[in-house]
């Protein structure tokens, strides 16, 4: 039938005139004609009776199967044949079954490779801890006295430090997450015993492994350059210091938002940064705003509150409001005694902060027992030989030179230099002003042979440089550095002698 269409002669308007009474074209009714329509009609139309429709109910069933979209009786049964004929019954429900199987194959393709992610991750992280747990453990076991008894005696914290860094140099050389992880712990101790120069190197260590394992713009980096930038300051390498702070808090800001306790972390070491600079005015609103993120989000009695609330004080003590730095340092020290201990670190720093609001208002007797108190904490806590003991033994000087104490004054300034130069280095700021300061307390013991080559040190540390204003934060506003100053001193120094 569909061949009598095709033969059929064509419209003068083409193949595509409309068929009357179909409404469609020769081509369409030809594709529509043609198949199981063809074949009940060929069947029906046989030459051979036998091979003819069997009846008139016969012919009418194979129709009603061609509409309903069946197998016809008139065409051989075929597995090919009848799922084809199923398809097009049910092209909907095929067609919304393959969709929802593809999608679920897109889903269950995603999380396959989510989850063999999430494994690799949880493997790189498994093999990471192993590697640091065996560092670890190896620089633990070395404190064992029955494993090394041939340095059992001499053995000390340091000691251990030490073995830890060669430990971790041989075990994660090909490990940069556990390497950066490492050397940041320990680079982070050797700056709490004061070893500022082999904090520095491991720090910018665990930096690079940093970067290999996580890339440049990551949370890891913002905290290793948070704590170099600390040891940075510590050291007086300014310049160095505020790009790796501001680098820090760059990252910090851009992954964690502004209201996030880390970004609170930065802005206090940036703070302190330029008031050791003598910026203030840059250095205040960072520490305001470090306190306010701090009050939200780790609440009010917070040890880091407390850490911002003396920050934030040695601002107000600089500019002369006494009372509103006394009153945030007491509120400080009672949130130290409280979360911290009466022997820690930070309330000892609490202590000697407050004998200089005593210094600033003439109070020596409570400024020297403040000190005392805060320098026995420090000695007890960080060693004999960290930098904070040589500040707080700066600050008794001067509380015994304002009592007339020059021979006690000299015995403490001697100390705070005989730490500052081995721990800070020979030409750090600190140990300019202690000698100066030393001086200043020779020459009013008379003994100005003692105090001309201090000064001498003083002006050569000054000359390498000259815009630096003195530290602020760590010494008293009478600590005078300037050239003028050692000039006018050194002078006194040739002519007394």
């Amino acid at each position: 039938m569909s061949d009598v269409v095709a033969i059929a002669p064509a419209a003068p308007a083409g193949p595509a005139q409309p068929v009357e009474p179909f409404g469609t074209t020769p081509a369409r009714l030809r594709r529509e004609l043609r198949g199981d329509l063809d074949t009940i009609v060929a069947k029906a139309l046989k030459k051979n009776p036998a091979e003819r429709y069997g009846s008139v109910t016969a012919l009418a069933e194979d129709l009603r199967r061609y509409l309903r979209r069946e197998p016809i009786a008139a065409r051989p049964d075929t597995l090919r044949y009848r799922a084809a004929k199923f398809v097009r019954r049910h092209v909907s429900a095929i067609a919304a079954t393959a969709a929802v199987v593809l999608l679920l194959g897109v889903v269950i393709g995603f999380y396959t490779m989510r989850l063999a992610a999430e494994r690799d991750r949880a493997q790189r992280e498994a093999a990471r801890a192993t590697k640091v747990s065996e560092v670890l453990t190896g620089l633990l076991t070395s404190a064992d006295p029955i494993a090394n008894r041939a340095t059992r005696e001499g053995l000390t914290v340091r000691g251990l430090l030490d073995r830890g860094v060669d430990q971790a140099e041989q075990a994660l050389a090909d490990e940069p997450e556990a390497a950066s992880e490492i050397f940041a712990v320990l680079g982070r101790l050797y700056r709490q015993f004061g070893v500022y120069d082999k904090a520095q190197r491991l720090l910018e260590r665990a930096l690079v492994n940093a970067d290999t394992a996580f890339g440049p713009e990551h949370l890891r980096q913002a905290q290793i350059l948070n704590e170099l930038g600390a040891v940075l300051t510590d050291r007086g390498d300014y310049a160095a210091a505020e790009r790796s702070l501001q680098r820090a808090l760059d990252i910090r800001r851009n992954l964690l938002g502004t209201d996030h306790a880390d970004v609170a972390v930065t802005m206090v070491e940036l703070g302190r940064f330029y008031q050791d600079r003598g910026l203030n005015e840059r250095a205040e609103p960072l520490k305001r705003e470090a306190l306010e993120i701090r009050r939200r989000v780790l609440g009010e009695g917070d040890r880091e509150t407390a850490v911002s609330l003396s920050d934030l004080a040695s601002d107000l003590r600089l500019r002369g409001d006494l009372d509103g730095a006394e009153a945030l340092l007491r509120q400080g020290l009672d949130i130290n005694r409280k979360t911290r201990g009466e022997r820690h670190p930070n309330t000892g720093s609490t202590l000697h902060d407050l004998g200089l609001i005593a210094v600033a208002r003439h109070d020596y007797a409570a400024a020297e027992a403040l000190f005392l108190q805060g320098l026995d904490i420090h000695r007890q806590a960080l060693g004999p030989n960290h930098p904070n003991v040589a500040i707080g033994l700066n600050s008794l000087a001067h509380v015994r030179v304002a009592q007339g104490r020059y021979d006690d004054a000299a015995k403490a300034l001697a100390q705070a230099l005989e730490i500052a130069r081995p721990a800070l280095g020979a030409d750090h700021q600190l140990v300019a002003i202690y000698s100066v300061n030393l001086a200043a307390v020779q020459l009013a013991r008379h003994r100005p042979r003692d105090a001309e080559p201090l000064l001498e040190e003083g002006l050569r540390i000054r000359s390498l440089a000259p815009e630096l204003t003195p530290l602020r934060r760590r010494t008293l506003p009478e600590d005078d550095w300037s050239v003028g100053a050692i000039e006018r001193l050194l002078a006194e120094a040739r002519s007394e002698r």
